[in-house]
């Protein structure tokens, strides 16, 4: 007769016990679970902004101007690359809403930027009466160089703010959010658009490395 009774209560008690030990794992382990893809979420950025940039060290000066002016260009600038040693210290002009702004490329790898290079840009945009001037480098600003350029119209693009813009408009890196794949690499293709005259096409995301390109698809819905 005990028996009868003692075996439910025993499966009632195990059942708890096992109700128990399941919310004590919720709590120990699922807080170190977020912790760890968390972690893991933020490596994966951090290894894709350092593909983008030793991407970009990979080209060429010309060649680097050319991404930076694709870059403003989707940003909604009609950009013109000046290039050549004679550029007067800018290697892009451009303009957006009636305003004029000049654009430096630096493709720096471990050099930094210096105050000088900063003070010398700015004279080049007072040549030029520019507006606003963007200083770009795939290296960084030595803390005197950014304080030069503070109360100036000048934007000092880093490494750590060009890679995600170019991830960001598809330039290098690309929006991963693309349902078609390049023919020639397997990359997703992003929509560009041409700073010359204004039309968009399909490019490779893996630009510079693939530099597929073919014509936009009536109803693509992917935007760089």
């Amino acid at each position: 007769m005990n028996d009868v009774f003692l075996q439910p209560m025993f499966v009632l008690l195990f059942a708890l016990a096992a109700v128990v030990l399941f919310f004590i794992f919720l709590t120990l382990a699922f807080p170190l679970l977020l912790t760890r893809l968390f972690r893991s979420n933020h490596a994966r950025s951090w290894v894709s902004d350092h593909f983008i940039i030793n991407e970009l060290r990979r080209l060429s000066p010309e060649e680097f101007e050319e991404a930076v002016a694709q870059l403003f260009s989707a940003m909604g600038y009609h950009t013109t690359v000046m290039g050549g040693k004679n550029d007067g210290g800018i290697d892009i002009e451009m303009w957006k809403k009636g305003r004029l702004s000049v654009v430096q490329c630096k493709k720096f790898i471990t050099q930094k930027v210096t105050p000088h290079d900063v003070r010398d840009f700015f004279g080049a945009m007072g040549s030029l009466n520019a507006d606003q001037g963007f200083f770009v480098t795939t290296g960084h600003f030595t803390y005197d160089a950014e304080r030069f350029a503070e109360d100036k119209p000048i934007h000092c693009i880093d490494a750590s703010q060009l890679a995600p813009m170019m991830r960001e408009y598809g330039i290098v890196g690309g929006n991963q959010d693309a349902d078609e794949a390049c023919p020639k690499c397997g990359k997703p293709l992003v929509m560009r658009t041409n700073r010359k005259d204004g039309t968009t096409f399909l490019g490779c995301s893996g630009y510079p490395s693939c530099r597929y390109t073919e014509p936009k698809k009536i109803g693509h819905a992917v935007q760089a």
